[in-house]
């Protein structure tokens, strides 16, 4: 190879990189910003009900974690570029949906479709930059990736609630729209990818079927303030049957949305457990904290996002050596010792907080210690999730384990909606919500522990990242 022709690869390496890399703070920025936007939602709507406002995160949420893996399926069928563009394009669009500030209806249409477009761009992004480095440089490609994800967590708090603040929370959707252009403009100068060597179509129905019941069961646990009427004990019903359906359809087809084999190992269903169980603390800590700020603490749209900001760079900061801790002393210890100290954190903020405010004594001291703790947990235990997988399926479980974690994510939102009363101005509220992120990290803590192997995690797959 001449001087020239290195020269070259070597660009179209980086650029490559770089669209992978926009196309991650696009879907992350996305994670981070919307629930500080949730409030505003809620003040922009007030005559929808709290259960059809919640739709707003849920329903991101649930399309997200049920398309996830077909998103991957996808991209190794027709090609890594082309389904990355798609997903982009589509993300793009319905952001510039939700900006005009259309009924709640199609905000919540707009909302399914960007987690549509996310679910195409997550594992393809990761994949392209991947495929265009040499093998020995695969850690570099991801770290660099998974920095990016932490650093757009990190600064989507301030940002999104400064646009809002001034703005209107709408105009907070106008800042993806550059993002994808640019993204799309490096993405056409690269050569279309090989297709994958999968030969099966994904299935939709199945991850149809996915979503559904998942729906159908968040649906009813959201609206069930005052108890269980006996049709929401009929719509139960019908997602465990649509459940089973599903089961028997991953069964049967060639390309299912979860490998049920995967299963049969007792470290990987106990560690996509420890993620289910933490994406429900996770979601009904943010959710609940940020109602929190706003309506007993009585903070602005932007004192809430730099106060939900520490939380998520301790975060960032972090993550590396927790990383380095676990190819050190093991994924299960790191993790069963994160899972007490999120608990401590979290167990801090349910005891002590008042109706007067105390960041400095209080709120921040206790966030970091959520963020170390969160650091600590989640990457490992999807890791270890990824290695009790036989190495041919390591992509496929990457991606179950992500879709577990978005499913505890939207059933957490919908609890907080169910014990939370609207309109709270008494600290006691809110407690439910710090309570179940404290139960979250116990039971990362118990499963975990309860994992047979402390091996240390495999080189990371390039089909599935978990966004913070």
């Amino acid at each position: 190879m001449t001087g020239m022709q290195q020269l070259q690869a070597t660009v179209g390496r980086r650029r490559t990189l770089a669209i992978a890399v926009g196309g991650t703070i696009l879907v992350a920025l996305d994670s981070s910003m919307a629930n500080f936007l949730y409030p505003e939602v809620l003040k922009a709507y007030p005559a929808a009900s709290t259960v059809t406002l919640s739709w707003f995160l849920t329903a991101y949420a649930i399309c997200f974690a049920a398309l996830l893996v077909i998103g991957g399926r996808l991209a190794d069928h027709f090609g890594y570029r082309t389904v990355f563009h798609l997903g982009v394009i589509v993300f793009a669009a319905a952001t510039l949906v939700v900006a005009a500030a259309p009924p709640l209806a199609v905000i919540i249409a707009a909302r399914i479709a960007m987690a549509i477009g996310a679910a195409c761009i997550v594992p393809s992004s990761l994949a392209l930059a991947v495929d265009a480095f040499p093998d020995t440089r695969r850690n570099f490609v991801v770290s660099i990736i998974g920095t990016t994800t932490g650093a757009a967590a990190v600064v989507a708090p301030a940002l999104g609630a400064a646009i809002a603040a001034r703005y209107g929370w709408h105009a907070a959707y106008l800042v993806y729209p550059p993002i994808a252009a640019l993204v799309l403009a490096l993405g056409f100068r690269i050569p279309p990818h090989k297709h994958g060597t999968s030969r099966n179509a994904p299935d939709l129905v199945g991850a149809a079927l996915l979503a559904t019941s998942l729906a159908l069961f968040i649906y009813v646990v959201s609206g069930s303030r005052t108890g269980l009427s006996a049709h929401g004990l009929g719509l139960l019903g019908l997602a465990a049957s649509i459940f089973i359906l599903l089961v028997w359809r991953c069964r049967q087809h060639p390309a299912p949305v979860m490998t049920l084999s995967l299963f049969r190992s007792r470290d990987f269903s106990l560690s996509i457990t420890a993620l289910f169980a933490f994406g429900i603390g996770w979601s009904a800590r943010v959710v609940g904290s940020v109602l929190f700020l706003k309506s007993v603490w009585g903070y602005s749209t932007l004192e809430t996002g730099l106060a939900m900001t520490p939380i998520a760079a301790m975060f960032a900061l972090s993550s590396p050596f927790a990383g380095k801790l676990a190819d050190w002393i093991g994924g299960r210890a790191v993790a069963t010792s994160g899972g007490i100290i999120g608990a401590i954190g979290l167990g801090w903020i349910a005891v002590a907080v008042t109706e007067t405010p105390d960041f400095s004594g209080l709120w921040l001291p206790a966030t970091l210690i959520i963020g170390i703790s969160m650091a600590m947990t989640t990457s490992p235990a999807t890791a270890m999730s990824v290695s009790a997988a036989p190495a041919a399926d390591r992509a496929q479980a990457s991606g179950v384990a992500t879709t577990f974690r978005n499913a505890g994510t939207a059933l957490g939102i919908a609890l907080v909606v169910a014990l939370v009363p609207d309109d709270a101005v008494a600290a006691s509220a809110y407690q439910p919500a710090w309570l179940m992120g404290m139960a979250g990290y116990l039971a990362i803590f118990v499963l975990m522990g309860a994992v047979r192997s402390s091996a240390k995690p495999p080189t990371p797959m390039p089909r599935q990242t978990v966004a913070p």
